[in-house]
């Protein structure tokens, strides 16, 4: 990004009041999860994630708000989006999936926009009234840092007692109710399920409703790419062969866990023999629904 963009975005950070970044997963490959941790508690911002950026930030961070947008979202993390006065998208492709079909910030939003992106066909496509960033996650957020201390920058924003106080009043809210006799609560279920799990577990979930539950109900512990999921390609049956492919890139000893929904699962069936016969360290959780979960849930509401 050249010097004069560069020094705009400093400024517009420093003087917005209820600013959020948004991170995609060009954090991740740009291996930015540092600077983005740096970048939000210099300037006090939120920090929300679409599903594939989950892990731009850990999840235990006090200005985290997990993911965004329509795919693994909650109320609590839209919220900060749709009362933001500057929205900062950060390796972000602003996708409908990201900002939930150009709703979140909405039409009638006073925000101002950052973007920052690797690839500059992407850069101002749903936000173009805004500061565009053409440049590396990584690099540009340095220069970023290095400007705002240079010019002795002194942001107005401070997020974290808001998150704070926010997340207290919704976490007694987020629990399903009551369900009939035999099922079993998806938030109780990834609760369970990932508390079991060791520390360095990665989770390679199907699209559907098996990658919604952990991008919502799973708390990233530490910032890198540890939740991966092919959303935004939708194709069922995608999880057990890269969770097979994952074993192998990473040490033999860590542990991948393939959470697949029915509908993806029918597509594998054969892939068990593939798994049992390599032997890696794979294992699988089947979220039984008994339909594509997604699609009924989008044609019902």
């Amino acid at each position: 990004a050249d010097r004069d963009s560069v020094a705009e975005a400093a400024k517009a950070l420093a003087s917005c009041e209820r600013g959020v970044m948004v991170c995609g997963q060009g954090v991740l490959a740009s291996r930015a999860w540092d600077e983005v941790a740096e970048t939000a508690e210099y300037f006090g911002l939120a920090v929300g994630t679409t599903i594939n950026g989950k892990g731009s930030i850990s999840e235990n961070h006090p200005l985290s708000l997990g993911v965004t947008g329509s795919r693994g979202s909650s109320a609590f993390s839209n919220s900060f989006l749709e009362e933001a006065d500057l929205v900062f998208f950060v390796g972000n492709s602003t996708d409908s999936v990201g900002t939930d079909g150009g709703t979140l910030p909405g039409a009638g939003s006073d925000a101002r926009f950052v973007h920052l992106n690797l690839n500059e066909r992407d850069l101002g496509n749903a936000y173009g009234n805004g500061v565009l960033l053409h440049g590396d996650v990584k690099s540009t957020l340095r220069a970023l840092l290095d400007m705002a201390r240079q010019n002795r920058l002194v942001p107005s924003c401070d997020m974290r007692p808001v998150v704070a106080k926010r997340r207290g009043a919704f976490s007694g809210k987020k629990r399903s109710g009551n369900l009939p006799e035999g099922l079993l609560d998806p938030l109780q279920a990834v609760e369970a399920i990932t508390t079991a799990m060791p520390p360095d577990t990665v989770i390679v979930a199907d699209p559907g409703m098996s990658a919604v539950y952990p991008a919502a109900f799973w708390k990233v512990p530490s910032a890198g790419r540890r939740f991966v999921t092919n959303y935004a390609m939708g194709a069922l049956g995608y999880g057990l062969p890269a969770a097979l492919g994952a074993s192998f890139a990473l040490p033999e000893e860590a542990t991948v866990l393939n959470m697949s929904g029915d509908g993806s699962f029918g597509f594998v069936t054969g892939e068990l023999e593939t798994a049992a016969r390599l032997g890696r360290n794979v294992k699988i959780v089947l979220f039984n629904n008994k339909s594509y979960g997604w699609i009924r849930a989008t044609n019902r509401f």
